[in-house]
């Protein structure tokens, strides 16, 4: 179970689950491997870090967590401490309230803000949902896995506020009921040698004293000198709440690695741009997954000091803390992967932009002024074919046609404006069947009647009154033609969006051009009108002289049928009057609705924009021709970046695997929108940058994949092996062969600072010697090139490595790991230490003392750091002397044989390693530190065996300090009642030490 605390928590946890993606394009690790089971918690007090995807995104998939694997830890009541005894869990430590009242932000901030006890609160604030979290993670993984046994990673940055300020207690919490599982720390150390990150330290400076504090309280949490409130509340027996990890057999956590952004040799590695949490990503995914590939617990064994003493240094400063370093060597077959898949991205961006197709380049780049040429003729012209289909032509933008179409439009038929009024033909035989003087008067009554009534069934100008109100639907109407068809051009790859938006501009022009014509239209049509009009007053006197003359019916009918045709041409042109007026507004409507769709086909051009922007950017930052040969801080390529760039343009010019790859874009594009009928607008809600890339990434990411396959296949070379590659390089030179080890090796260099003068203080002299292991792919030639690496890196090193096969063959990943030092041994730590006591005694000191640490002011925890080695640091040594006496770890006799040796203390059996004094006071005054330390440790050890936690046992060493050894040390003490009564006290002091964890005695 991986436990993320606060954004460095966080990013670890996201660094980790791209990293498994990546791997095993699944996050469901147990489909590849069976046996492994993985669950994540994080916990933080930023609701925007929780709720953030973006940076989530890996070759096309998000990878966030779901919300169950999150616990927001929201701020405290701000009445908590007018009610404090209603919360036993947080009143036992929470600190003065008078204090608490001078804090900026107070008691009620929502976020830890780097106050450590401010973090603990909403830690224990929020403590009920951590724990259902917890139990429930933790139930699953034990169901799927069919074991009790979970290993727990807690992650975490130590600067901060959330992360530091409740590690104690995520630790305490899961220990108090896991007792038997595993617990492993990786603590970010505040920068020490680099400024920390623009905008992560506040201006409240507790950014590096934060670490500190939290470093003193995880030390004494490991030497049981820090046994920290239960934040549950929980009570005891004399109703007090109970404290927890004061088990003396229960250890708080297995191992805790601490590191740093610079390593041991002065190589920084990016902290903002998220470097370093990839490489703790890294070395998680090698400890948890490629070593179970390999079947391998190397690593583990070597972070819990096996191999070496646990036991604290003089009973106060654990020995538990670890670090690392990662490194490899490799053939980038990832970052040519991904060059190539840039590129492929690229080449699809480009042809969606510019469509312009080069058989020497691909697609590229095209100046716009060069695009859409002959765009404007097409759309000049009246009689294009495209006008008509979108409805746009004047016979439907007049409504002379319908511009929707009904499915069944048998009773509202509608016909084009000359047609319609065609019909009045039909007014002549009703016409007749009226008094002959009244024949045209009855006929321009009926024209009149149907064009203010009945023409459409309401009369012309209600008509298109009423057709305003349709104005709006009519416009989207025309619009959603109008982009389908541009849409359907775009995927089918036939236009580029620019092609489209220019397209779109040149039609915008076009009608506005068509809307200063129609004004010129409706002149000329009323201009018509009134020369039909005088025809009609014509035919009137026409009609009034024939009239006069009874006998001439012939003439009268001619007469009446020409004003019925002159009536046709009048009201058509009436009717054609109110169309143009009415396709003018609509028009207007129509562009401003072409306008928003080249707007938004203007905004998708950006995105492509922004797009190619970025893509240019990790196209130049992949595969670079500048740095061949030579190391970032962790990795070595080994491969020729020129033959790369030049194999990819190749790839690029192949017209079939390009444009496959485009197609394949724009389906996947398609196919995200989710709609039958998708357009520009959909397409505009659907995507925003990280989407459009993710499908980008994901489609393209296969093609690179692919293209890969391919060209392992056609070479006949399977994958690419790192080995070969060193043995065409190097194996033929066994002192190249040596000086390239040599280097490589300090890329895996511990993510520390070494304090020397701390470490050569210590009973072991250099007590960071570094543990080495690999994983080397396997490698079969004539030459056995791979045993003879292995030998190589052996005698570079000086000692044994562990070797383990890597089931990647393009890498050779190198571990360092130093175990089992005390916090003293790091430079990181003395740094942060005088920022600490500088900021403890500062003018904000008792406000400080509360914020640095979960409980107390600190100090109650014993110190990081050995105090000096006098009178009263004898004395504290002399009861651990009387006891390694006791356990004939220290004995007493002559140097050798015969007359005249010398009486010694001596501490192996060969009487080679004397201590230099003939009586036991002699010991305790003469000892050097470094000897007094590590007999103290030896005994600690000794005491903390099966063998020595029986209370017989215990009685026993006490019954020999009694009896053998204080009468040979009152034989030394002569007369001098002052060295005796020194070992009468130091005596007593001995069995102190041996009555301790009695509660842990078997019998």
């Amino acid at each position: 179970m991986i436990i993320g605390l606060g954004g460095t928590g966080g990013n670890i946890i996201k660094s980790f689950r791209k990293r498994i993606y990546e791997e095993f394009r699944t996050n469901a690790v147990n489909e590849k491997l069976s046996d492994l089971h993985i669950s994540y918690l994080w916990v933080d007090s930023s609701t925007k870090d929780l709720e953030e995807k973006q940076s989530w995104q890996t070759l096309g998939k998000n990878v966030a967590l779901n919300e169950g694997d999150k616990v927001k830890i929201n701020a405290a009541a701000s009445t908590i401490l007018d009610k404090i005894d209603l919360y036993p869990g947080i009143n036992a430590w929470i600190g003065d309230k008078k204090v608490w009242g001078n804090i900026i932000g107070g008691i009620t901030d929502e976020a830890g803000g780097q106050r450590r006890r401010l973090g603990r609160l909403l830690f224990a604030w929020n403590i009920s949902e951590f724990m259902t979290r917890l139990k429930l993670h933790v139930n699953r993984l034990q169901e799927e896995g069919h074991s009790s046994k979970v290993v727990f990673h807690i992650c975490a940055g130590l600067a901060g506020g959330t992360g530091s300020g409740c590690i104690i207690d995520v630790i305490s919490q899961i220990r108090s009921i896991y007792t038997d599982c595993k617990i492993i720390l990786y603590l970010k150390l505040p920068e020490t040698g680099t400024e920390p990150p623009a905008n992560w330290a506040s201006k409240l400076g507790y950014y590096r004293p934060n670490g500190y504090a939290a470093l003193l309280e995880l030390n004494a949490l490991s030497v049981k000198a820090y046994c920290p409130y239960d934040l549950q509340g929980r009570k005891d027996s004399e109703d007090q709440v109970i404290r927890l990890l004061k088990d003396r057999g229960i250890d708080a956590f297995d191992s805790a690695y601490v590191y740093s952004n610079v390593n041991m040799n002065d190589n920084v590695l990016g902290v903002a741009n998220g470097k370093l949490f990839d490489v703790v990503a890294d070395f998680l995914f090698h400890k948890i997954v490629a070593s179970r590939l390999v079947g391998s617990t190397t690593i583990q064994c070597v972070e819990q000091n096996e191999n070496g003493t646990s036991a604290p240094e003089d009973g106060k400063r654990s020995k538990r803390f670890v670090s690392f370093g990662i490194g490899r060597i490799e053939y980038p077959e990832q970052e040519i992967r991904e060059y190539i898949r840039y590129n492929f991205e690229q080449q699809a961006l480009l042809q969606f932009k510019y469509n312009s197709w080069s058989d020497d380049f691909g697609f590229m780049v095209k100046p716009e002024e060069q695009i859409g040429t002959g765009y404007s003729s097409e759309l000049r012209d009246d009689s294009n074919g495209k006008f008509p289909r979108w409805k746009l032509d004047d016979k439907h933008l007049t409504l002379s046609k319908k511009i929707i179409d009904d499915k069944d439009d048998t009773h509202n038929r509608w016909f084009e404006f000359d047609e319609d009024w065609k019909r009045i033909s039909d007014f002549i035989k009703i016409v007749k069947e009226k008094d002959k003087s009244q024949w045209i008067n009855e006929l321009d009554r009926l024209c009149r009647e149907r064009y203010e009534e009945t023409f459409r069934n309401v009369g012309v100008q209600r008509f298109f009154r009423n057709q305003r109100e349709e104005s709006a639907g009519y416009a989207s109407y025309i619009r959603g033609l109008v982009e389908r068809d541009l849409f359907e051009e775009w995927e089918n790859g036939t236009k580029s969006i620019v092609e489209i938006e220019k397209y779109l501009n040149i039609l915008i022009d076009v009608n506005d051009t068509r809307i200063d014509r129609f004004g010129t239209v409706l002149q000329d049509k009323r201009k018509s009108r009134n020369d039909v009009d005088s025809k009609i007053n014509d035919n009137k006197d026409a009609w009034n002289k024939a009239s006069n003359f009874s006998k001439l019916l012939g003439k009268r009918e001619r007469i009446l049928n020409e004003r019925c045709d002159l009536l046709k041409v009048k009201y058509a042109l009436m009717t054609e009057e109110e169309g143009y007026e009415y396709a003018s507004n609509l028009l207007r409507q129509v562009n401003m609705q072409l306008m928003n769709l080249r707007d938004i086909v203007s905004s998708i051009k950006r995105l492509i924009n922004d797009s190619l922007e970025r893509i240019e950017v990790d196209i130049n930052s992949r595969c670079r021709t500048d740095d061949n040969g030579m190391a970032d801080v962790v990795t070595f390529k080994m491969y020729d970046p020129v033959q790369v760039r030049d194999n990819t343009k190749n790839i690029m010019k192949d017209s079939r695997t390009n444009k496959d790859n485009v197609l394949n874009v724009r389906r996947r594009l398609i196919a995200e929108i989710h709609n039958d009928t998708p357009d520009f607008f959909l397409f505009k809600e659907r995507f925003d940058m990280s989407a459009f890339r993710n499908v980008f990434e994901a489609v393209c990411e296969e093609s690179a994949l692919n293209v890969m396959d391919k060209v392992q296949q056609d070479n006949r070379s399977g994958k690419v092996n790192i080995l070969q590659r060193i043995s065409v390089e190097y194996g033929h030179d066994e002192t190249k062969l040596g000086d390239f080890i040599k280097n490589k090796l300090s890329l895996a260099a511990v993510l520390i600072q070494k304090n020397t003068e701390e470490i050569n203080a210590g009973t072991l002299g250099d007590g960071m010697t570094i543990s080495y292991a690999m994983f080397v792919p396997e490698y079969e030639n004539s030459t056995n090139f791979r045993q003879t690496f292995i030998n190589k890196v052996k005698d570079t090193i000086g000692r044994e490595i562990t070797i383990l096969p890597n089931y990647k063959s393009n890498e050779i990943v190198i571990f360092s790991i130093v175990s089992g030092f005390p916090l003293r041994y790091l430079e990181n730590t003395k740094v942060l230490s005088r920022e600490y006591f500088s900021k403890m005694s500062d003018r904000n000191e008792e406000q400080n003392k509360l914020l640095l640490h979960t409980e107390g002011d600190g100090s109650q925890f014993p110190s990081l750091y050995a105090d000096r080695w006098d009178d009263k640091k004898k004395t504290d040594f002399a009861p651990y002397l009387l006891v390694a006496m006791s356990l004939d770890m220290v004995k007493y006799g002559f140097r050798g044989e015969g007359r005249g040796n010398q009486r010694i203390y001596y501490i192996d059996d060969d009487r080679k390693t004397s201590l230099k004094a003939e009586t036991f006071y002699n010991v305790v005054e003469n000892l050097s530190e470094r000897q007094a330390r590590e007999i103290v440790e030896n005994v600690e050890a000794r005491l903390n065996t099966g063998e020595y936690l029986s209370k017989s046992k215990r009685n026993d060493l006490k019954n020999k300090i009694d009896s053998n050894i204080s009468d040979m040390i009152r034989k030394e003490c002569g007369k001098s009642e002052d060295k005796w009564n020194f070992f009468v006290d130091v005596k007593e002091m001995a069995k102190d030490i041996l009555d301790r964890d009695s509660e842990r005695f078997t019998d």
